[in-house]
């Protein structure tokens, strides 16, 4: 993922600086930056990582920084939830562990792509309220939290098809204080 992005910035000369780096040890000094984004990453760091991170995170951010985290939403691990009652054809959760005292649940997840590869990982089911305590723990105050439903267009995106209308993601808006 990182060479198609370091790709396209070659093509594209949009001035964007991508590194390799451990969320939980950033190579960066302390209030670096204006903004921090963290989209899909979550989902593979254990909830002591995840607590790491979000200390990192605040020591880079300037104050008055800002923090977006998105992450797969808890229930789409949960196969009680209707929309989760039968496996997906190309997404598969078999519990491996948890709840932690976090609450947090480990998977196994299968996922395949388009072309029809197949990913294996292990992922983290991390529950909202871990998240909201872990940010505000690190300092963070929380902006404002919101579901991302699935829509015909973003399975549509990923070559899927199937149920819509279903919570996807969740968001988070955080800010480090002035």
């Amino acid at each position: 993922m990182l060479g198609a992005a370091q790709a396209e910035e070659s093509r594209t000369h949009l001035g964007i600086k991508f590194e390799k780096a451990d969320i939980t040890k950033l190579p960066y000094k302390e209030a670096s930056f204006d903004a921090v984004s963290c989209v899909g990453v979550l989902i593979h760091d254990s909830p002591e990582d995840c607590e790491r991170f979000f200390r990192e995170a605040y020591r880079v951010l300037k104050p008055g920084g800002r923090m977006v985290v998105s992450l797969t939403h808890p229930g789409l691990y949960d196969r009680t939830v209707r929309y989760k009652a039968e496996e997906k054809p190309w997404l598969r959760h078999e519990s491996i562990a948890g709840p932690d005292q976090w609450g947090s649940r480990k998977y196994k997840e299968s996922y395949k792509n388009s072309a029809g590869a197949v990913f294996e990982s292990d992922v983290y089911a991390h529950t909202t309220a871990f998240l909201h305590s872990a940010l505000e723990k690190s300092g963070f105050t929380i902006q404002k939290k919101q579901t991302m439903k699935i829509t015909k267009q973003a399975l549509q995106s990923a070559g899927q098809s199937g149920e819509v209308g279903y919570p996807g993601y969740y968001q988070i808006l955080a800010r480090k204080p002035k």
